[in-house]
């Protein structure tokens, strides 16, 4: 023990000293001496450095190293947390009296905070961003750096499923479709500028009648077009390659090929990129719609259009297209107007009052009119789609007298006028006094049979389809209208004409058809046919009055070539309708007729030298419904409205 110091307070005041050296590590930190404000520098450091490390009960040493009560006290400005640097909230990082250390807050989601401890918490952003410089806690350890501000998120996108993906963000990377490629995103402006391309491809191609559409269907979004009727619109033919996942579709000359799960289009020799994929969905290829405006505009495509509005792919007829048609009253003439693309190839195929009939090429783009003009000899328009074009027709007044029909390709449009006198108009072809018929047998005459097989195309024989088409009407005749039909054959046998026609007078026949199909040099032409005997046979006279007129055998069909050209002109009109035309009538006495006492007609129902006339004949209820228009024309004619 050191010798004390005495300081003029004599020994009582220096054993006090000595006393509370000895007692005062046991003295609540509370304590404070009144010697401690002279303590030298170097014994609060060393007191401090004793309580840090657990030696506070330490034996007491001179005054020089002898810890002070206050070095033992930890001060609050020294270990308390500045509030500003160390925590976020000062509630939450206020140190309790048992420990010096404050209890760490978990920050929120967004830029990292420092805590108290020695970490801090990592920042969540949508988007990884570049580090920023690293931050410093209170103990000395570095913190994560803090993320910069994340980009704001972009809309929700929908996936197949139809549940909703994170946004992405601005900037981020665009989507990655198989094999690496990337796919871009159209903005805002684009989709308004696809809206209107497909507002003008509907101008382009309107719909109407005789304009072919595939419908349209939507895919996560995306307006897309089934293979099947894609084919049906360009009339290609379709190869699949299973080993590839590939389609390729050949028109002419023309190809596209379409990969699954691919955006690249190959068109004739050149190859397109779509904004988006072609996909698979149940079996059939989807193709997005948008294809359609990388076809070539210099006229060897057909010019294709998608509406939005009506969900429809359409195509442009090769004809054009035909405007709307108006009826205008000129003095004594009443004339009907029709803008056509085409005005030069406009025919008259039907001239009789009842059943006037004008075929025009294109498809119908506009509609016909509300009403007709009261004091015009135009009484009913109809209007029904041929292959090519569209048909026309026409129940005139009985004043009707004559018509004519003029053509003018320049200004685009067809003039067929109707007058009330004859000069200078073509007449009517001469009919029967209006009301029903007498129609209780109609005889059928199946052509060729036995040894003569007829045409014979693509695997199909003439007489086996005439004399199954025969049974077919026969049985929609008694069915629709009661009327008994008399086959001239049931079977496969040789007939002669003289025969046919035997058959025919014994039979008390009210009328006769004799069906036939036909082949052109041309694989492409298609139409029906209607022969009549003529009407007004030239170098003939009527017999003088009283005395009986000998007519050769030859010559008895021409007795019934009025009620025989009515008989053509109702068939012909029913075809039409029901979607089996272009048709048309010529009055030449054909030898099937030839001693026929009942009005008759020859019909080639068909050409079996088109692949696609030929393919529709045979699909199941393609002859039926053939059947059905020649019953319903027949029955039409017996009503003679």
């Amino acid at each position: 023990m050191s010798t004390p110091v005495r300081a003029g307070g004599g020994w009582g005041s220096s054993w006090l000293m000595l006393a509370l050296a000895v007692l005062t590590p046991a003295l609540p930190m509370a304590v404070v001496s009144a010697a401690s404000a002279s303590a030298p520098s170097t014994v609060a450091n060393a007191a401090a450095s004793a309580d840090q490390t657990g030696a506070g009960t330490a034996e007491p040493k001179p005054a020089a190293t002898k810890p002070k009560p206050v070095a033992t006290k930890p001060k609050p400005a020294a270990t308390k947390p500045k509030p500003a640097a160390t925590k976020p909230r000062p509630a939450a990082t206020k140190p309790t009296a048992a420990a010096t250390k404050p209890k760490p807050v978990a920050a929120k989601p967004g830029p990292a905070l420092t805590t108290p401890s020695s970490t801090a918490t990592p920042p969540r952003a949508p988007v990884a961003a570049k580090p920023g410089p690293a931050l410093t806690t209170p103990s000395g350890t570095a913190t994560p750096p803090r993320a910069p501000v994340a980009a704001k998120p972009g809309p929700a996108l929908t996936t197949p499923s139809g549940t909703a993906t994170p946004p992405r963000a601005r900037g981020a990377a665009k989507p990655v479709l198989p094999g690496g490629m990337t796919r871009r995103v159209p903005s805002q402006a684009e989709s308004r500028a696809t809206a209107l391309r497909a507002a003008v491809d509907s101008a382009r191609v309107p719909a109407g009648l005789g304009v072919a559409w595939a419908p349209v269907a939507r895919l996560n979004g995306v307006p897309v077009v089934g293979v099947n009727d894609l084919a049906r619109l360009l009339g290609a033919t379709k190869f699949w390659r299973a080993d590839v996942r590939k389609i390729v579709l050949r028109s002419g000359e023309h190809r596209l090929a379409f990969t699954v799960d691919n955006p690249f289009v190959l068109v004739d020799d050149r190859t397109v990129q779509l904004e988006h994929m072609v996909v698979l969905r149940s079996g059939e290829l989807q193709i997005p719609v948008e294809f359609m405006r990388q076809l070539p505009q210099d006229g060897t495509w057909p010019r294709l259009a998608y509406d939005a509005d009506s969900r429809q792919l359409r195509i442009a007829p090769a004809a054009g297209f035909v405007g709307a048609p108006r009826v205008e009253t000129r003095g004594a003439l009443t004339v009907l107007v029709v803008p056509s693309e085409h005005a030069g190839v406009a025919a008259v195929t039907g001239q009789s009052r009842a059943r006037f009939r004008l075929r025009v090429a294109g498809a119908l783009a506009g509609a016909l009119p509300d009403s007709l003009p009261d004091d015009g000899l135009v009484r009913d328009l109809q209007v029904s789609p041929v292959p090519g074009g569209l048909t026309f027709e026409l129940a005139l007044d009985p004043a009707a007298v004559g018509w004519r029909l003029e053509r003018d390709p320049v200004a685009g449009r067809v003039e067929l006028t109707f007058g009330r006198i004859a000069q200078g108009f073509q007449p009517f072809a001469t009919e029967g006094a209006p009301g029903p018929r007498l129609l209780r047998t109609v005889v059928l005459d199946p052509g060729h049979g036995g040894s003569d097989a007829g045409v014979r195309e693509g695997g199909v024989e003439e007489k086996a389809l005439t004399l199954e088409l025969a049974r077919m009407v026969a049985e929609e005749l008694l069915q629709r209208g009661h009327v008994r039909a008399v086959l001239t054959r049931r079977d496969d046998q040789d007939l002669t004409p003289d025969a046919r026609a035997e058959t025919a007078n014994r039979a008390h026949a009210d009328a006769v058809l004799s069906l036939h199909f036909e082949t052109l040099p041309d694989a492409r032409a298609t139409g029906r046919l209607a022969w009549c005997p003529p009407a007004r046979p030239s170098g003939s006279a009527p017999p003088a009055a009283g005395l009986v007129a000998l007519v050769p055998w030859r010559d008895i069909a021409l007795e019934r070539a009025v009620e025989s050209r009515g008989l053509a002109e109702s068939v012909t009109a029913a075809l039409e309708r029901r979607g089996f035309g272009p048709t048309s009538v010529r009055e030449r006495l054909p030898l099937a007729l030839v001693g026929v006492q009942a009005p008759g007609v020859l019909l080639e129902c068909g050409t079996l030298t088109n692949a696609d006339e030929r393919a529709r004949l045979l699909a199941p209820g393609g002859l039926r419904a053939l059947a059905v228009a020649i019953a319903e024309g027949v029955l039409s004619w017996q009503r003679n409205p």
